[in-house]
């Protein structure tokens, strides 16, 4: 049973170094299985690691920076580029993902003259390389 919790508020997210004005984000970590279920199992389905071909993917939302947009560089936040990413859960804990993420999309949010919120601008990415969990 858990004994605390994290909050979003202690929550952080880095590219190549610069803290990101975060809004949110999200990341998965993904490893492929083997379905060796059999005669012998009893009902009950039974897998395997899959090999050694695991992938983090997720996005980070932030607040558009006029001044110093996220897609310059540094911290260059463009799609097709490769930028080591730090996601923390918890700085007080020190809890983060770390590795290289290649962004596969980077865009503002939609644009609306009448919108009175901060602009927001989204990256998703997948992983290249190896990941680690702290």
């Amino acid at each position: 049973m858990p004994t605390s919790a994290a909050h979003g508020k202690h929550g952080a997210a880095k590219a190549a170094g610069a803290t990101l004005p975060v809004r949110k984000w999200s990341a998965e970590h993904e490893a492929p299985e083997v379905d060796v279920t059999n005669t012998t199992s009893n009902g009950w389905q039974e897998l395997l690691d899959g090999g050694a071909v695991h992938k983090v993917t997720g996005s980070i939302e932030m607040v558009l920076d006029p001044s110093n947009p996220q897609y310059l560089d540094p911290p260059n936040l463009r799609a097709g580029v490769i930028v080591a990413l730090e996601l923390t859960i918890n700085v007080e804990a020190g809890r983060k993902w770390t590795g290289n993420g290649y962004f596969t999309d980077a865009a503002p949010a939609e644009i609306d003259p009448t919108n009175e919120d901060a602009i927001l601008f989204k990256i998703d990415f997948s992983s290249t390389g190896a990941w680690t969990f702290a």
